[in-house]
């Protein structure tokens, strides 16, 4: 090859060199992003985010900014232009909104009556603002992740030098040498407290700045004696006989006052109701048995946790299937027991893990006898056309998430699983948009579950509020259709043969605007049909601690129902 030839190859090798770590961090950020959505890491800070009041498209928009600011900012680092850094992020944050837009888009073309009707200048303009959204917060990543690399590489340089014994003292300025050893080991020492730091700071923000105080619950006190696995007393501690909530039991009169001290009115909640075992709470009498037939032989260790992915039940979307995590109880791998199953949707057992640390709670409540073994399914809707999926089937036919979790995902657990298969053994749960998900599958398949734990949910189809600005849209605001799935409507048209088997306990604040209302009139609804209920008012309302505080309990109440309902034999 003659000098001639070999110039053009010479050029692009020199013009490749500096290049090269730019092109390592095109890599390396686009597998970040992906691995980001494709994990479920996405789709658990959306739920986070749902959970804390977002509704879901205002929840992709702050992911798909997180991921925008995550591509620009590893471009930086690797020493790429802020342009191309902004470029990775424009790429990154419409990766992930672009599902969005669309159908907000779509959305806005088909508007019309009250929707109001489709602004073209408008449209346009929230695109240009989406795409400086998406820039501005690369840019801001890229000139801070930037700096961070020019002060990380001076203090490696620094300390890369006193290492191999060089000469930190030049022109024998020894203070401006302390100064700079003494800046490579601060830099370095805050590069190792922000790595340290930064995971649990994001935990703060999307649960609660407790997050990390505690540690899986253990020794967790059952609401009933079960040391002699069958009757016992109301409440650990209470006199023998005495009813939970009572006055011998430590409790409170139902009508004056509620959980965490919220002022609750008799004639709030139907007649009837008696003090349930904390204070403040209300029960249907006779509901919950005290029995606990399984406590004779109790499970020692932890649950493992298996994760599948099934067929979608939806057409269109970003994925082709659907998450499912399934908690399986200690003990199941060691015998043939068949056990009770709880389905919670739409969020990963992720969440429920950061919120309240749910499968160690679990744990903790079966092998100490407060609970049976029992399989909890976890159901994640991520990835669907609707961002807002109300776990419904569509008015169009894209989703058809209801019908799923009540035949298909039943039918795969129950064939997977030893479970025991039966309405009575099977029970749904959920959290806000998760409590309708609840609802909602009680309400329309009363003979595939008998029972709900609802925290903070709410009970009419695509209500309108602020924290469910886009739950209208599966059902297309349409009234007919809303009346037809509503829990609120449906359920007074449940026969009674079958709404006298079924349960809810729920909880909310009372004095909450939109989950208080709606607590109180669904359970004037399962009154009208003879369903039991369990109703826990409290002032911590919509929160992880609410969720912390009374999950164990809601779960205790609903294992003493499928006691009666003889799910481990003839009710005692």
């Amino acid at each position: 090859m003659t000098e001639d030839q070999a110039a053009p190859s010479r050029r692009y090798r020199e013009w490749l060199r500096p290049r090269a770590p730019w092109l390592v961090g095109l890599v390396v950020a686009a597998v970040a992003v992906e691995l980001f959505y494709l994990s479920g890491t996405a789709g658990a800070t959306n739920d986070t985010l749902q959970i804390m009041g977002f509704d879901p498209d205002r929840a992709n928009l702050l992911v798909a900014l997180i991921a925008a600011a995550m591509a620009a900012a590893i471009l930086a680092l690797a020493g790429a232009p802020t342009a191309l850094g902004v470029l990775a992020g424009l790429l990154a944050g419409t990766r992930g909104f672009w599902h969005t837009a669309l159908s907000e888009t779509r959305a806005a073309l088909n508007a019309s009556g009250t929707q109001g009707t489709f602004d073209a200048l408008g449209w346009v303009l929230s695109i240009v603002t989406f795409v400086v959204a998406f820039a501005v917060t690369a840019w801001a990543a890229a000139i801070l992740a930037r700096e961070a690399r020019r002060r990380v590489i001076a203090a490696v340089v620094t300390i890369r030098d006193l290492v191999r014994g060089g000469d930190l003292v030049r022109g024998g300025d020894l203070v401006r040498a302390r100064a700079r050893f003494a800046g490579a080991i601060a830099v370095l020492l805050s590069l190792a407290i922000v790595a340290a730091v930064l995971p649990v700071f994001g935990d703060m923000l999307n649960y609660d700045p407790d997050v990390h105080m505690r540690q899986d619950a253990v020794g967790v006190p059952a609401l009933f004696d079960s040391s002699d696995g069958a009757s016992g007393v109301g409440v650990s501690g209470s006199a023998p006989g005495s009813a939970p909530g009572s006055a011998a039991a430590g409790g409170t009169d139902p009508s004056t006052s509620g959980a965490a001290g919220t002022p609750v009115a008799a004639s709030t909640y139907p007649a009837g109701l008696v003090a349930g075992p904390i204070s403040g709470s209300l029960v249907t009498p006779g509901a919950v048995s005290k029995a606990r037939p399984w406590a004779t032989s109790l499970p020692t260790g932890h649950g493992r946790v298996t994760s599948v992915t099934l067929p979608a039940p939806w057409k269109g979307g970003i994925r082709d299937t659907i998450a499912v995590d399934v908690y399986l109880p200690p003990g199941y791998d060691h015998g043939s027991a068949r056990y009770p199953v709880i389905y919670e949707a739409p969020d990963a057992i992720a969440t429920w893990q950061n919120g309240m640390r749910l499968p160690g709670v679990l744990d903790s409540l079966i092998t100490s006898g407060a609970i049976p073994p029992e399989i909890v399914v976890f159901v994640s809707d991520f990835g669907g056309p609707y961002a807002d999926s109300e776990c419904a089937d569509s008015y169009d036919g894209a989703e058809w998430i209801d019908r799923f979790m009540a035949t298909d995902l039943v039918h795969w657990v129950d064939t997977s699983f030893r479970t025991i298969a039966t309405p009575a053994s099977r029970a749904t749960f959920g959290f806000s948009l998760g409590g309708y998900c609840a609802a909602a599958l009680l309400a329309h398949h009363p003979d595939v579950f008998n029972s709900a734990v609802v925290l903070s949910g709410y009970f009419v189809s695509g209500i309108h509020s602020g924290t469910t600005p886009n739950a209208w849209r599966p059902f297309n605001n349409d009234p007919a259709i809303i009346a037809a799935t509503s829990p609120m409507t449906v359920v007074p048209r449940i026969p009674p043969a079958l709404g006298s088997r079924l349960f809810v306990t729920m909880t909310a604040d009372p004095t909450q605007g939109f989950y208080g209302p709606q607590m109180a009139e669904f359970a004037a609804a399962l009154h009208s049909v003879g369903a039991s209920m369990a109703i826990i008012p409290s002032t911590l309302g919509h929160s992880w601690d609410a969720a912390r505080q009374f999950v164990p309990t809601m779960l205790e109440e609903l294992a003493g129902r499928m006691v009666s309902l003889g799910v481990f034999g003839p009710a005692a």
